[in-house]
C-alpha cells in the first residue's frame, strides 16, 4: 500500500520491503512451475523493487546499532567526544534521501513492481501438480539446514547473513497459508522469526565493527565497547544455534505435510469458489 506515493515514508518503506521478501520467498517455492524466464525475470524486478526502497530508510541503523553497543558496554554518552564524533559520521552515511532522491526509488520501484506483477499474472503454469511445490519445499529445508550445519564460533559474518535470508524465506513460506496455522507451525513460525531477529542483529554489530575500523582511523576506541560488541555476537550466535537446531528438528517431509494440511483448511474455510 502506498508504493505509488513518490514521497513514501520510511515505515512505508519498510513494511513495503518485507512484502517483497514474502513476494520473493513464494517465488522461489513456485520457481518448479514457472517458466525459466518469466521466474528470472519476476526475480529481477522484485530484487530492483527492493532496492530502491532500501535508500529510502531513515532509519540511521549504525547510529542506532552504535548507540544500544555503547549502553550495553556501560560507557557514558554524555561525556564522551568518541560517541560524538563516531555519530556524526555514521549520521553522514545514513543521511534520509533528499525528496528528489526520494522521488526516484519511489518511482523505480513502482515500475518493477508493477511489471513483475504483470509477467505473474500472464504467465500460465506449467504443472500443476503440487509434488514439484513439494519438492522445492524439501530443498529450501535442507539448504536452511545444511547451512546451520556449517557454521560455528568461527564462521564468518557473511555466512551467518546468508543463513538469516535462508530462515526468513523458510518463514515467509511457513506463513504461506495464512492465518489459523496448526500449533506445529505457528510454533516453527514464531522460532523462525525471533531466530532471523538474532541473525539480524549480529549482522548490524558486524556491519558496526567494521565501520568502527574505518571510522576510527588509528584513533583508539574503547576496549570495553570492542569486547561487548564480540560478547553480544557470541552470545546471538549460541542462541541462533540453538534455535536452528529446534527449527529443523522435525523432517522435511513432515513439515511438508502439514503445509499440505494446512492449505487443505484453508480453502475449506474460503469455501467454494464462484
Amino acid at each position: 500500500a502506498g508504493i505509488d506515493d513518490p514521497r513514501l515514508r520510511s515505515r512505508a518503506a519498510a513494511d513495503t520491503r518485507r512484502a517483497l521478501k514474502r513476494a520473493r520467498a513464494m517465488l522461489s517455492l513456485l520457481r518448479p512451475v514457472l517458466n525459466g524466464d518469466d521466474h528470472r525475470f519476476c526475480k529481477g524486478r522484485l530484487i530492483d523493487a527492493g532496492r530502491a526502497l532500501a535508500d529510502l530508510r531513515d532509519e540511521r541503523v549504525l547510529q542506532q546499532t552504535l548507540r544500544r553497543a555503547w549502553r550495553l558496554a556501560g560507557l557514558p554518552p554524555s561525556s564522551s567526544s568518541t560517541l560524538r564524533r563516531l555519530d556524526r559520521e555514521f549520521g553522514k552515511a545514513d543521511a534520509a534521501p533528499d525528496d528528489e532522491r526520494r522521488v526516484i526509488c519511489a518511482t523505480i520501484a513502482s515500475r518493477s513492481i508493477n511489471a513483475a506483477r504483470h509477467c505473474l499474472g500472464s504467465t500460465p503454469l506449467l504443472s500443476n501438480r503440487t509434488s514439484r511445490l513439494g519438492a522445492r519445499l524439501r530443498k529450501i529445508y535442507r539448504r536452511g539446514s545444511r547451512r546451520l550445519s556449517s557454521l560455528g564460533p568461527s564462521s564468518p559474518a557473511p555466512e551467518w547473513h546468508e543463513w538469516r535470508k535462508q530462515v526468513k524465506r523458510y518463514e515467509y513460506i511457513l506463513q504461506g497459508p495464512g492465518p489459523g496455522l496448526s500449533e506445529p507451525l505457528d510454533i516453527a513460525v514464531r522460532t523462525a522469526h525471533a531466530l532471523a531477529g538474532r541473525l539480524g542483529e549480529d549482522h548490524d554489530l558486524a556491519m558496526l565493527l567494521e565501520k568502527l575500523g574505518v571510522a576510527s582511523a588509528g584513533k583508539r576506541l574503547p576496549e570495553r565497547l570492542l569486547e561487548t560488541i564480540d560478547g553480544r555476537r557470541e552470545e546471538l550466535h549460541r542462541r541462533a544455534l540453538e534455535s536452528g537446531a529446534a527449527l529443523y528438528a522435525d523432517p522435511p517431509a513432515e513439515i511438508e505435510r502439514r503445509l499440505r494440511s494446512a492449505l487443505r483448511s484453508t480453502r475449506g474455510r474460503s469455501g467454494p469458489g464462484p
